[in-house]
């Protein structure tokens, strides 16, 4: 609810090793979200180590609430998806509710997602072994991410994914393919 309560949303970091940190940078500067879906902002790489990091937000009257938030280093592949990859899947899971008789009484939808395989061609072995597999190990395969085919010029089309159960990383050799299946949760429309 950032957009309905008018809220401005900033971040700033800090490499202060002292215990209670008092030189704090902006590294995003205060904005507004236009809608109440996912927000996700672009900011310039760092270059130090920060030791905290925080997430402003200042509205004037209004609670607010958020259901998650990440900050982390974007993953830019350096090939396209191969293959049609559609940017909106859709699978309804939702459970129907009955009355004695076996009469439809109501349908509750409990979420919207699908899975997605994405699978990126000729990459080189350095991206793999240097800058993918770490970021698998690290925080690919514990937690959720976002993911969207180009963010810059469709920054509506993009998904909240994490790896399912049985995710494997098996890049091959030759002409390093990748495949991966990610369930996903589209993100609604604006």
């Amino acid at each position: 609810n950032l957009w309905d309560a008018n809220a401005t949303v900033s971040v700033d970091s800090s490499a202060d090793t002292e215990e209670f940190i008092t030189a704090w940078t902006e590294r995003l500067t205060g904005f507004t979200p236009t809608d109440s879906s996912l927000i996700l902002e672009k900011f310039t790489a760092v270059g130090t180590a920060q030791r905290a990091w925080r997430v402003k937000i200042l509205t004037a009257h209004v609670a607010v609430y958020m259901g998650d938030i990440k900050l982390g280093a974007r993953l830019d592949f350096p090939r396209w998806v191969q293959g049609p990859f559609g940017p909106r899947p859709r699978k309804v899971e939702g459970k129907v509710a009955d009355n004695q008789f076996g009469q439809f009484i109501q349908r509750v939808v409990i979420r919207k997602e699908a899975e997605v395989s994405l699978t990126f061609r000729r990459l080189t072995k350095s991206f793999v072994w240097d800058t993918l597999a770490p970021a698998f190990d690290d925080y690919l395969i514990s937690g959720m991410f976002y993911v969207s085919w180009d963010i810059d010029q469709h920054e509506d089309q993009k998904m909240l994914a994490f790896m399912p159960d049985g995710a494997e990383f098996d890049p091959q050799y030759e002409g390093a393919t990748l495949s991966v299946t990610l369930r996903v949760m589209p993100m609604p429309e604006a």
